[in-house]
C-alpha cells in the first residue's frame, strides 16, 4: 500500500457508508506523514488513476491532505445492476 510505503503510516482505516438514497461513500484514512499537495511527482499516477475510476462511476474523489495523515473520500451514486459475466 502506498500509505505504508510513502507516508510511513502505522494505521490505515477503510470505512464504507451506504445512504438510503443508494449513494456510496468510501473513506480511507491513514496516520502517515501527510501530503504537501495533491500534485503527483513525475512518473506517479496513483491519484490520477483513482480520479479516473471515480469518474467512471459518475463519482467524485476528494483528497484531504493534513500534516499528520491523509483522508481520501470516494462518493458515487447508485449503480445500475449488471449481469455477471
Amino acid at each position: 500500500l502506498n500509505a505504508i510505503r510513502h507516508a510511513s503510516a502505522q494505521v490505515i482505516r477503510v470505512d464504507y457508508q451506504h445512504s438510503e438514497k443508494g449513494e456510496h461513500l468510501l473513506t480511507i484514512t491513514d496516520d502517515g506523514v501527510g501530503m504537501n499537495s495533491t500534485d503527483e511527482p513525475p512518473g506517479h499516477y496513483g491519484l490520477t488513476i483513482m480520479a479516473e475510476r471515480a469518474q467512471r462511476l459518475s463519482g467524485h474523489l476528494t483528497l484531504h491532505a493534513q500534516p499528520r495523515g491523509t483522508r481520501v473520500e470516494l462518493r458515487f451514486p447508485p449503480q445500475p445492476a449488471r449481469p455477471l459475466e
